[in-house]
């Protein structure tokens, strides 16, 4: 896991060195393991993994990895409690989705980069999904572009042609649309459409579809992806202008720390003929040592 973990994040880095035009890259992180993983025979750890760390929490990461959810099953998803421009709460995932990356480069591990940058782009930059969703009746797959004489149109945004499905949404307005092969050289946007492999960009001024009925346009009223992000602490006023090439990221593993728990018990006279308090502090220590189970 530890492995797939690291091929996840190289490959991350190098597509957000070169969605953001090289002006963001990954410098160095910290994956905290469960403590139980310490266990695990030293030969079997990578070279990177440093001894437990006391502080670490795993509710403060950024990315979680946890069990599947009941919607996005092991797929990263981002929480954002908070409006267009603001950073987001936590992105998650699950370890399904780690399993199957083992080589930085492979077809599998860019899929995954893509889709774990458009969910950070979401957590860090506060900008939503470009793309509609089958039977949602805020975001559909479909609306009426007044721009094309209210004919429909796929809720997408990209800089290539999008719609070739081959249904008609007046008979059927669940029926998906899919990127026209005859346009395969769309390069956005990865809000849109992350799982396509030439995919790379963001929506800007130039590619941006305004009037799509997608989250983002509801949410940011119409403004690209592009724009957004400028506003950001990361970006505007010209900070960490472009670089020719992303540095390797540092990526260190640590074994979250064991708390430690001290149980004071008064041993005096009173105590000691107050039988019923002594054996009530007698079970509810035993409760709470049982209750924390290997990581007391």
């Amino acid at each position: 896991m530890t492995e797939s973990s690291a091929v996840l994040l190289r490959s991350w880095s190098t597509l957000i060195h070169e969605a953001t035009n090289g002006r963001a890259a990954l410098r160095s992180t910290t994956v905290l393991l469960p403590h139980r993983w310490s266990d695990i025979p030293r030969m079997c750890r990578t070279a990177s993994t440093t001894p437990e760390v006391g502080g670490a929490k795993a509710t403060s990461a950024h990315i979680r990895v946890e069990g599947p959810h009941p919607v996005f099953d092991s797929a990263p998803w981002t929480q954002q409690s908070r409006g267009c421009g603001h950073q987001g709460d936590f992105i998650q995932m699950g370890s399904g989705f780690l399993r199957p990356l083992n080589a930085t480069g492979s077809a599998a591990a860019n899929r995954a980069a893509r889709l774990l940058l458009a969910e950070w782009a979401k957590f860090r930059w506060g900008v939503f999904s470009e793309k509609g969703h089958q039977g949602d009746p805020l975001y559909p797959l479909w609306y009426r572009s007044e721009a094309n004489n209210h004919a429909w149109a796929p809720t997408v945004c990209s800089n290539g042609q999008v719609g070739g499905s081959g249904c008609n949404p007046d008979f059927s307005p669940d029926c998906v649309w899919s990127a026209d092969p005859s346009h395969s050289n769309a390069t956005s946007s990865i809000l849109g459409l992350s799982h396509s492999s030439k995919v790379t960009q963001f929506c800007d001024s130039r590619s941006h579809n305004p009037e799509a009925q997608t989250k983002h346009n509801v949410l940011c009223n119409g403004r690209d992806v592009w724009h957004i992000m400028m506003m950001s602490p990361d970006f505007n006023f010209g900070r960490n202008p472009p670089s020719p090439s992303a540095p390797t990221p540092d990526i260190q593993f640590a074994f979250r720390a064991r708390s430690r728990y001290v149980l004071l018990i008064e041993d005096t006279a009173v105590m000691n003929l107050q039988m019923s308090a002594i054996r009530a502090l007698f079970l509810i220590s035993l409760k709470f040592i049982l209750g924390k189970g290997e990581g007391f």
